[in-house]
Protein backbone atom coordinates (compact mmCIF):
# COMPACT_ATOMS: atom_id res chain seq x y z
CA UNK A 1 0.00 0.00 0.00
CA UNK A 2 1.27 3.43 -1.31
CA UNK A 3 0.73 5.93 1.53
CA UNK A 4 2.01 10.05 0.05
CA UNK A 5 0.90 13.11 -0.09
CA UNK A 6 -0.84 13.98 -3.66
CA UNK A 7 0.81 16.17 -5.72
CA UNK A 8 -1.47 18.95 -5.07
CA UNK A 9 -0.81 18.86 -1.56
CA UNK A 10 3.04 18.62 -1.83
CA UNK A 11 3.18 21.15 -4.42
CA UNK A 12 0.78 23.84 -1.83
CA UNK A 13 3.85 22.83 1.17
CA UNK A 14 6.81 23.12 -1.21
CA UNK A 15 4.93 26.79 -2.08
CA UNK A 16 4.60 27.20 1.58
CA UNK A 17 8.19 26.28 2.49
CA UNK A 18 9.58 28.50 -0.34
CA UNK A 19 7.65 31.91 1.28
CA UNK A 20 8.65 30.91 4.38
CA UNK A 21 12.67 31.04 3.24
CA UNK A 22 11.94 34.33 0.95
CA UNK A 23 12.91 36.75 3.33
CA UNK A 24 16.31 34.94 4.40
CA UNK A 25 16.99 33.90 0.62
CA UNK A 26 18.44 37.72 -0.49
CA UNK A 27 20.85 36.92 1.69
CA UNK A 28 22.37 33.79 1.05
CA UNK A 29 22.03 33.78 -2.72
CA UNK A 30 23.80 37.09 -2.87
CA UNK A 31 27.01 35.69 -1.18
CA UNK A 32 27.15 38.77 0.78
CA UNK A 33 27.21 39.26 4.30
CA UNK A 34 24.49 41.90 4.73
CA UNK A 35 20.35 41.19 4.45
CA UNK A 36 20.16 44.49 1.66
CA UNK A 37 21.32 44.46 -1.54
CA UNK A 38 23.92 46.29 -2.20
CA UNK A 39 23.83 49.55 -4.27
CA UNK A 40 26.17 51.13 -6.78
CA UNK A 41 26.74 54.18 -4.38
CA UNK A 42 24.80 56.75 -6.61
CA UNK A 43 24.92 60.16 -4.77
CA UNK A 44 21.23 61.28 -3.92
CA UNK A 45 22.24 64.13 -1.07
CA UNK A 46 18.30 65.66 -1.32
CA UNK A 47 17.01 62.95 0.28
CA UNK A 48 19.19 63.10 3.39
CA UNK A 49 19.12 66.22 6.01
CA UNK A 50 22.26 68.50 5.76
CA UNK A 51 21.85 69.56 9.14
CA UNK A 52 21.85 66.13 10.72
CA UNK A 53 25.44 65.15 9.74
CA UNK A 54 26.35 61.88 10.11
CA UNK A 55 22.72 60.46 10.41
CA UNK A 56 22.10 57.09 7.62
CA UNK A 57 18.52 57.60 6.11
CA UNK A 58 16.32 54.76 5.35
CA UNK A 59 13.87 56.38 2.49
CA UNK A 60 11.33 54.47 0.87
CA UNK A 61 8.48 55.71 -2.00
CA UNK A 62 4.96 55.36 -2.19
CA UNK A 63 2.08 57.65 -1.85
CA UNK A 64 -0.34 58.45 1.10
CA UNK A 65 -3.58 56.61 -0.68
CA UNK A 66 -1.94 53.12 -0.94
CA UNK A 67 -3.59 50.53 0.68
CA UNK A 68 -0.57 47.95 0.09
CA UNK A 69 2.68 48.12 0.15
CA UNK A 70 3.44 51.90 1.64
CA UNK A 71 1.71 51.19 5.07
CA UNK A 72 3.52 48.02 5.53
CA UNK A 73 6.63 49.45 4.98
CA UNK A 74 5.95 52.39 7.02
CA UNK A 75 5.27 50.01 9.58
CA UNK A 76 8.39 48.26 9.72
CA UNK A 77 10.47 51.51 9.41
CA UNK A 78 8.43 52.35 12.61
CA UNK A 79 9.39 49.58 14.16
CA UNK A 80 13.40 50.13 12.88
CA UNK A 81 13.19 53.14 14.70
CA UNK A 82 12.68 51.86 17.85
CA UNK A 83 15.11 49.30 17.63
CA UNK A 84 17.25 52.14 16.74
CA UNK A 85 17.12 54.55 19.59
CA UNK A 86 20.98 55.61 20.10
CA UNK A 87 21.49 55.70 16.85
CA UNK A 88 21.64 58.75 14.13
CA UNK A 89 19.28 57.90 11.70
CA UNK A 90 16.70 59.43 9.80
CA UNK A 91 13.35 57.90 7.86
CA UNK A 92 11.95 59.74 4.62
CA UNK A 93 8.96 58.67 2.82
CA UNK A 94 9.02 60.37 -1.21
CA UNK A 95 5.74 60.73 -2.46
CA UNK A 96 5.33 59.27 -5.72
CA UNK A 97 1.87 61.37 -5.91
CA UNK A 98 2.66 64.84 -4.90
CA UNK A 99 -0.73 65.66 -6.74
CA UNK A 100 -2.54 63.93 -3.76
CA UNK A 101 -0.10 64.13 -1.07
CA UNK A 102 -0.62 68.06 0.11
CA UNK A 103 2.29 69.12 2.38
CA UNK A 104 -0.48 69.14 5.56
CA UNK A 105 -1.15 65.40 4.65
CA UNK A 106 2.36 64.40 4.59
CA UNK A 107 3.59 66.53 7.93
CA UNK A 108 1.01 65.08 9.81
CA UNK A 109 1.53 61.25 8.91
CA UNK A 110 5.21 61.64 9.27
CA UNK A 111 5.35 63.72 12.59
CA UNK A 112 2.54 60.67 13.66
CA UNK A 113 5.59 58.11 12.79
CA UNK A 114 8.16 59.81 15.16
CA UNK A 115 10.83 63.12 15.43
CA UNK A 116 13.41 61.40 12.97
CA UNK A 117 11.08 61.09 10.23
CA UNK A 118 10.71 63.39 7.33
CA UNK A 119 9.24 63.55 3.50
CA UNK A 120 9.82 64.45 0.13
CA UNK A 121 7.02 65.72 -2.22
CA UNK A 122 8.58 66.72 -5.37
CA UNK A 123 7.35 69.12 -8.14
CA UNK A 124 6.15 66.71 -9.73
CA UNK A 125 4.77 63.55 -10.95
CA UNK A 126 7.26 63.09 -13.45
CA UNK A 127 10.47 64.11 -11.20
CA UNK A 128 9.06 61.49 -8.52
CA UNK A 129 9.09 58.76 -11.07
CA UNK A 130 12.56 59.89 -12.24
CA UNK A 131 13.69 59.96 -9.00
CA UNK A 132 11.94 56.15 -8.49
CA UNK A 133 13.82 54.50 -11.84
CA UNK A 134 17.18 56.00 -10.96
CA UNK A 135 16.59 53.90 -7.76
CA UNK A 136 15.85 51.11 -10.18
CA UNK A 137 12.29 51.24 -9.15
CA UNK A 138 9.67 50.18 -11.61
CA UNK A 139 6.66 52.37 -11.54
CA UNK A 140 2.94 52.80 -13.27
CA UNK A 141 -0.47 53.99 -12.87
CA UNK A 142 -3.51 52.48 -13.19
CA UNK A 143 -6.83 53.39 -13.49
CA UNK A 144 -8.91 55.24 -10.54
CA UNK A 145 -10.29 53.37 -8.01
CA UNK A 146 -12.84 55.01 -5.84
CA UNK A 147 -12.19 57.94 -7.04
CA UNK A 148 -8.19 58.16 -6.46
CA UNK A 149 -5.28 57.46 -9.36
CA UNK A 150 -3.28 54.46 -8.29
CA UNK A 151 0.04 53.63 -8.62
CA UNK A 152 2.11 50.31 -9.13
CA UNK A 153 4.96 50.40 -7.13
CA UNK A 154 7.30 47.91 -5.51
CA UNK A 155 7.92 50.15 -1.97
CA UNK A 156 11.77 49.07 -1.77
CA UNK A 157 13.67 50.84 1.51
CA UNK A 158 16.70 52.34 0.76
CA UNK A 159 19.74 52.83 3.03
CA UNK A 160 21.64 56.02 2.01
CA UNK A 161 25.13 57.22 3.77
CA UNK A 162 25.17 60.37 5.65
CA UNK A 163 26.15 61.96 2.27
CA UNK A 164 23.28 60.41 0.39
CA UNK A 165 25.15 57.97 -0.87
CA UNK A 166 23.47 54.96 -2.04
CA UNK A 167 24.68 52.21 0.30
CA UNK A 168 21.94 49.11 0.23
CA UNK A 169 18.43 48.10 -1.04
CA UNK A 170 15.88 45.99 0.81
CA UNK A 171 12.96 44.92 -2.00
CA UNK A 172 9.99 43.16 -0.40
CA UNK A 173 6.85 44.13 1.40
CA UNK A 174 7.70 41.77 4.50
CA UNK A 175 11.13 42.96 5.62
CA UNK A 176 12.70 42.47 9.08
CA UNK A 177 13.68 45.17 10.90
CA UNK A 178 15.80 43.52 13.30
CA UNK A 179 17.98 42.24 10.34
CA UNK A 180 18.28 46.05 8.99
CA UNK A 181 18.89 47.31 12.16
CA UNK A 182 21.99 44.58 11.85
CA UNK A 183 22.89 46.04 8.64
CA UNK A 184 23.09 49.63 9.57
CA UNK A 185 24.99 48.55 13.21
CA UNK A 186 27.73 46.75 10.74
CA UNK A 187 28.31 49.90 7.95
CA UNK A 188 28.94 51.97 11.08
CA UNK A 189 31.08 49.44 12.50
CA UNK A 190 33.02 49.52 9.17
CA UNK A 191 33.18 52.89 8.83
CA UNK A 192 37.06 54.58 9.65
CA UNK A 193 37.40 56.10 12.99
CA UNK A 194 37.91 59.97 12.43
Amino acid sequence: MKIGLPKTAAIFMAAGLLALALPVMPGLLKGNAFYGWPMQGDLYPDLVESSNGSAHTFVTLGYLGCGDVCPTQLATLAELDGLLKEARVRFRFVTLAPGLDSEERMHTVMSGLGSRFDWTRPASERSAQALARDLGERVASRPEQHGEPQWLHPGHVYLLDPSGRALLAYRGSLLEPERMRDDLRQLLAEEPKS
